[in-house]
């Protein structure tokens, strides 16, 4: 965006240079950093819909139809690569990688 003549960008710079720094990270409530005008509302929106998607009964199998989702033929993509023709373990993703009863005994 090119700000017309006369008149100043409301763009602001939001410096990221701590980021890699061994600091936690910002209270919500209390940040470092000024939050810039054009994130305010923005973020509020973002939180309120994150919260209303988490607290919803929603199948996500239902939104993405995992049931019509068909696995590629690897033979095809890669017709030279033997490693290809039989998946293994990692290829299994029928359920949660973390079962809370696996540590109960």
């Amino acid at each position: 965006m090119i700000p017309a003549k006369g008149r100043h960008s409301e763009i602001e710079s939001y410096d990221i240079a701590d980021k890699n720094s061994d600091d936690s990270t910002d209270d919500e409530d209390a940040p470092r950093k000024t939050i810039p005008k054009w994130c305010l509302g923005i973020c509020e929106n973002i939180m309120k819909a994150i919260m209303i998607q988490e607290s919803s009964q929603v199948d996500p199998d239902i939104i993405f139809q995992a049931n019509r989702i068909v696995p590629p033929d690897l033979r095809l993509i890669f017709p030279r690569k033997k490693k290809f023709k039989e998946r293994t373990s990692s290829a299994l993703w029928t359920s949660p990688v973390l079962k809370v009863t696996s540590f109960v005994e």
